[in-house]
């Protein structure tokens, strides 16, 4: 049997439905529900061998599984392939994405998906994880961000203008943040409010 495949699932991905993948033998599929189950996913996969991993959820799923894949495999990170599924894909418009088709040819092996180079930001923060990915929120993003997962009960663009419409009158908006930002340095000390 040729190498596996890896597939991380999110199950809370809002358009899951219409993007979900057929069984393949070929493939490793796993549906984490939470942050400890997405890293033994990932390390069964760097055991099993698989070298592709196909990420079917959206930006914070991108960002999370990029962030926990890159340090397990060590200097040969696997080949990402993006399976737009999320509420959000604006990595998937920037760095490319595949379709269910494109995602079934890329299992049997068919020589038409096109690789491409797509740089990676990198997050150092102290005392927390790094992330690697293509969007890193923070301040008023990030409010937004909570304020659109915890009460907002529609999804895609209603979610995302109803949103905007409450940030705007909420206290989330002008609470004070702390970010400190360094260049190829480790992580800079928190500035003060």
């Amino acid at each position: 049997m040729s190498t596996p495949i890896g597939h991380i699932r999110n199950p809370s991905a809002t358009q899951g439905a219409k993007a979900a993948l057929a069984p393949h033998p070929r493939v490793m599929t796993r549906t984490p529900a939470d942050f400890e189950g997405l890293d033994a996913a990932l390390a069964e996969m760097r055991a099993a061998g698989v070298s592709t991993i196909i990420i079917e959820g959206g930006d914070g799923t991108v960002r999370e599984v990029i962030s926990r894949a890159i340090p397990l495999w060590a200097g040969a990170a696997p080949d990402f392939a993006i399976l737009a599924a999320g509420n959000t894909n604006l990595v998937a418009r920037k760095a490319g994405r595949i379709d269910a088709e494109g995602a079934a040819r890329l299992i049997a092996g068919a020589a038409t998906a096109r690789r491409r180079d797509v740089a990676l930001l990198k997050l150092e923060r102290q005392s927390l994880p790094t992330l690697r990915g293509f969007i890193m929120g923070a301040g008023a993003y990030a409010a937004a961000t909570r304020l659109a997962q915890r009460d907002i009960g529609a999804r895609h663009g209603a979610q995302v203008a109803q949103t905007v419409l409450r940030l705007l009158s909420s206290s989330e908006m002008r609470a004070p943040s702390q970010i400190g930002f360094a260049a190829g340095g480790g992580a800079p000390a928190p500035p003060p409010p």
